[in-house]
């Protein structure tokens, strides 16, 4: 499925990527920060490749390093396609500040 950008709705998007919100009322512009999360966390291939047609590479990278909640395997993907350290993730850096209080 090619999309031209103006074409690119959120409904385009797999729907349980937005279970908990109505999905019509988004916006991929000012919710930009939690659809790149959401797609980059649980988002399938089709859902990735709509996310880069829409906001292109580097956007994707500028909102990702901003985010405070990524998993590993999601940072571990980042740096990989975008060639970047660990440490330039917001989320990674925070996550190492902070102290865990119980180790299991």
């Amino acid at each position: 499925m090619n999309l031209q950008k103006t074409e690119i709705k959120p409904t385009n998007f797999s729907s349980y990527l937005f279970w908990d919100v109505a999905i019509d009322r988004l916006d991929l512009d000012t919710s930009a920060p939690f659809i790149v999360e959401r797609v980059l966390q649980l988002g399938q291939l089709e859902d990735w490749n709509l996310l880069k047609s829409y906001y292109g590479i580097d956007k994707i990278l500028e909102l990702a390093k901003k985010l405070n909640s990524l998993d590993d395997v999601t940072i571990n993907f980042l740096c990989t396609i975008f060639e970047q350290k660990k440490e330039d993730f917001k989320c990674y850096t925070r996550r190492q500040s902070s102290p865990h209080f119980w180790n299991y």
